[in-house]
């Protein structure tokens, strides 16, 4: 759940078929994304974006979406992070058809912070239940990691971290490649 210092507190439950149900209380606000509606378009949700912490992506003319499963505290992450910038300005150079999403494995939320300042994409915000539902779903045990879906949540790659070391910008061919065999 995220956490603003509103005076109302949004509830979120979930009946079996994934309708969500909001109660409102005085205090805290909470908010959720759901996978349910998640899996309606992956860029269905509101995201943290620099200072902005209720950022809705544009998903016009975005062909994929990738899911950036990292933790700053890992050098490793530092390292791909940087290569996956330099793709990800690469590939949206003549417009805007790749999204990247953070999903935060982040030591603190000061270290999410500090981190999300610098980064050309949305966040999901730090402690939300999608992070673990997200690697639950995609079986994500290292970090980072790179999934790769259609913007609609469809899977088109688990790969997506292999992808962009190897390849860099010219993964995306490689993925609208998959998209247009499976049409």
């Amino acid at each position: 759940f995220f956490f603003n210092d509103t005076a109302t507190t949004e509830i979120y439950t979930r009946s079996l078929v994934g309708s969500v149900r909001c109660v409102q209380e005085t205090g805290y606000q909470r908010r959720v994304h759901g996978i349910f509606e998640m899996k309606k378009s992956v860029l269905a949700g509101y995201f943290r974006f620099g200072k902005e912490t209720h950022y809705k992506p544009d998903p016009k003319g975005i062909k994929a979406v990738g899911l950036f499963f990292g933790a700053n505290w890992s050098p490793h992450n530092m390292f791909f992070k940087s290569k996956l910038k330099e793709a990800y300005n690469e590939m949206n150079k003549a417009g805007k058809v790749f999204e990247v999403i953070y999903v935060p494995f982040d030591a603190g939320l000061s270290e999410w912070e500090l981190a999300i300042t610098s980064d050309p994409w949305p966040s999901i915000p730090f402690g939300e239940e999608e992070i673990h539902t997200y690697s639950d779903e995609y079986s994500v045990t290292t970090f980072p990691n790179l999934v790769i879906l259609k913007p609609d949540g469809t899977l088109i790659s688990l790969k997506g971290h292999e992808d962009i070391k190897a390849m860099g910008a010219k993964a995306l061919s490689k993925w609208i490649k998959q998209i247009l065999k499976e049409l």
